[in-house]
């Protein structure tokens, strides 16, 4: 009897092992965030060393139909963030979990009337981001406040601890002599602003005082993402059933190139007010967990 009550007890405790490593491998939950309502659950961020009120930067527009979020600055151009504060899980480290996602945004660079000099007016474009911080500091002009930049090459400074994947509606250059090709254009950037891989959005009046709709899909088994867009008129609402493929990108595996928990967002070269201001109107993410091939470290 003693020998059978051991194994009774050697069983139960394989069950409870096996209990735990089916609890191991168990998904987080999906996430989904959307914009408006334009809350308290994203936070507005620039280098501490601009004397300025973030909430004078990143403001939700008032009388605007439908509701629009303001980025701009009165005195200068400045690096700004508008992320969702929380980081949202992207890869489960010490299990095959990674997380596909869907995104989808509508910004509108907004020129203001009597800013006739050029149709590209100051300011640097605007960048869907995923980010290891909230933390602006330290970034540059070329950065879409991302992270400090080599100028003549794009790479970023901060090294193995850059981790950031972005695309990029990039509207600062005027001249084809950076690193980066004409604008204005589309660019997925992965831990550095020189762009592995873009898309010109052709002359400069097809995408100014514009609706502008992008779309951002992210298949982590095939470790693809792909990036559509439809400009319309900013009377308009762009559609899915109406958006083009700018961008498809193979091998992009965000277990390797961003951290687990993740700050999901905006990262942008905001404007001078007096020349325009830039309107985003709506952000959708939402993540869905599968099972890769190999286990995340």
């Amino acid at each position: 009897m003693a020998r059978v009550g051991a194994i009774l007890q050697i069983c139960l405790a394989l069950c409870v092992l096996l209990q735990v490593s089916l609890a191991a491998e168990t998904p987080p939950p999906a996430v989904k965030i959307s914009l408006p309502p334009f809350n308290n659950k994203f936070v507005c961020s620039i280098d501490p060393k601009v004397a300025a009120d973030p909430n004078n930067i990143c403001t939700p527009g008032v009388g605007f139909n439908p509701p629009a979020l303001i980025l701009s600055y009165d005195d200068t151009v400045i690096s700004a963030r508008y992320q969702h504060k929380t980081p949202v899980q992207l890869w489960k480290r010490n299990s095959k979990f990674v997380a596909s996602f869907k995104a989808f945004f509508t910004v509108n660079f907004n020129r203001d009337a009597e800013f006739t000099v050029r149709e590209l007016f100051s300011g640097g474009g605007i960048a869907f981001a995923l980010t290891p911080s909230l933390s602006v500091a330290g970034t540059g002009a070329e950065s879409f406040g991302l992270f400090p930049v080599d100028l003549k090459t794009g790479s970023s400074l901060n090294g193995k601890n850059t981790k950031t994947v972005a695309v990029e509606l990039d509207i600062s250059r005027v001249e084809n002599d950076g690193f980066d090709p004409q604008i204005p254009h589309i660019g997925l950037d992965i831990n550095s602003v020189k762009s592995v891989k873009t898309k010109y959005l052709g002359d400069p009046a097809t995408v100014i005082d514009k609706k502008i709709g992008v779309w951002i899909e992210y298949d982590a088994l095939k470790k693809i993402i792909m990036v559509y867009t439809h400009v319309v008129k900013d009377s308009q609402t762009p559609k899915l059933a109406n958006r083009q493929l700018a961008i498809k990108y193979v091998g992009l595996d965000l277990a390797k190139e961003v951290k687990e928990f993740s700050y999901v967002g905006f990262s942008s070269r905001v404007p001078e007010t007096p020349n325009g201001v830039y309107m985003l109107y709506d952000f959708t993410f939402q993540t869905a967990w599968v099972q890769g091939q190999t286990v995340n470290k």
